[in-house]
């Protein structure tokens, strides 16, 4: 039943009504590791006072929105679509769906130690130890690039410019070196640094005596 009253071609404001398009809707993806998508509007008046329906893709996500609304996802290219609805219909869409990339960024996870670094070395002399490590990484847009470092008279053997690197010293001791990993991709960038150890131990001197009825004796 209508108890609203027209003045000229507008409406009153009791007057039941289907209602306006959604306007001035704005949707923007955060630019950090959430994912999220946040969708504010204006516009969609009624009366009765409408509902308004979220749709991405075509997953409906709410019928009941309230603003600003925020979508939690994965990186991709996502169309939104907003209507309003109320006992006497529901109106167009918004633009036939507005469309948002949501591009996490690239994140630097951790650093492993896939081989031991450690050798024994004469005495009084040194030895080069290897390692080799990898780092984890999620997120990745596009081409990832690598760059390492280490220091503490730690060589980045081979391997740079990929995920995994071979790393050397040369000593008569433990050596604590610190790998450093930066990475890029098409829109962010991280880095990541890790302190490792290469361990050395001396040989035992191994001599052989030769007994008088010949029988071997190993010392040690």
């Amino acid at each position: 039943m209508n108890f609203g009253f027209r003045f000229g071609y507008g409406y009153s404001s009791t007057e039941e009504r289907v209602p306006s398009a959604p306007t001035a809707m704005t949707i923007t993806a955060s630019d950090d590791e959430a994912g999220q998508v946040t969708i504010t509007r204006s516009g969609g008046t009624g009366y009765p006072t409408p509902s308004y329906t979220i749709t991405r893709g075509v997953t409906e996500l709410t019928t009941n929105a309230s603003f600003p609304y925020v979508d939690t996802i994965g990186e991709g290219t996502y169309t939104y679509e907003v209507v309003a609805t109320n006992s006497e219909g529901t109106s167009t869409d918004t633009d036939d769906g507005t469309s948002v990339v949501v591009d996490i960024p690239i994140s630097a996870d951790s650093i492993s130690q896939d081989s031991a670094g450690s050798c024994q070395y004469p005495t009084s002399g040194t030895c080069i130890a290897t390692s080799a490590h990898t780092i984890s990484t999620s997120n990745e847009t596009g081409a990832v690039t690598y760059s390492w470092s280490t220091n503490n008279g730690a060589v980045i053997a081979s391997g740079q410019g990929t995920n995994s690197v071979t790393v050397t010293t040369d000593s008569g001791g433990d050596v604590t070196f610190t790998l450093n990993c930066n990475i890029d991709d098409d829109n962010s960038s991280d880095s990541l640094a890790v302190d490792f150890t290469h361990s050395r131990s001396e040989e035992g001197v191994l001599a052989l005596i030769i007994s008088l009825n010949g029988d071997l004796t190993e010392v040690v």
